[in-house]
């Protein structure tokens, strides 16, 4: 399981905060900055900030890596800038104004920084970041007995719900998305 930092709501085809907790736009609609969440984990124990989001945006921008997402990030021939502010503040300047850019950031699932930015540097991202990664032998696996914690996915979130929605996990799970009546979730993860 992956993240984004910003999600589309699939019934009301809205953006809701994830991995991010706010954003704010610039009056040109050039500057995004994304708060994000703070005590989130991946699931290896690692702590998640604004590295981790900067690293995943270089390493799709990398023609390399070869990501079906890089066109997204480019405008006009122009990337997409990223930086990042502090732990967890991260601007994305766009060199044009782009009416669909907030749902940008629901395309892109956050990479380990700490675990992947070795094997991207040497060119090896695909054979260190596939379906066939096996998960990692670390305590936080170990502990948590559940198969259906990958090894890039975010720990769990126990802070106040997000606009009044309860908050819930899922038996064997950890994770911070909520869950409504209406999509109520997984009953075991996978």
């Amino acid at each position: 399981m992956m993240a984004d930092l910003i999600h589309i709501n699939r019934e009301s085809q809205q953006t809701e905060p994830a991995l991010a907790k706010s954003w704010t736009v610039s009056a040109d609609g050039l500057r995004y900055v994304l708060e994000l969440r703070r005590g989130l984990r991946f699931s290896d124990g690692h702590a998640f900030d604004a590295s981790d989001v900067v690293f995943t945006f270089q390493a799709m921008m990398d023609d390399k890596v070869n990501s079906p997402q890089r066109d997204l990030l480019i405008l006009e021939g122009k990337p997409i800038v990223v930086r990042q502010i502090d732990a967890y503040h991260v601007a994305f300047d766009l060199p044009q104004p782009y009416a669909a850019a907030e749902r940008l950031f629901d395309g892109f699932s956050i990479l380990p920084r700490h675990r992947l930015e070795q094997a991207w540097r040497a060119g090896k991202l695909a054979e260190a970041w596939s379906l066939r990664t096996p998960p990692p032998k670390s305590p936080v696996w170990a502990r948590s007995g559940s198969k259906s914690t990958w090894p890039g996915s975010v720990s769990s979130w126990s802070a106040t719900p997000i606009t009044g929605r309860r908050t819930r996990r899922a038996t064997g799970c950890r994770t911070w998305r909520r869950w409504t009546s209406r999509s109520p979730g997984p009953k075991t993860c996978r």
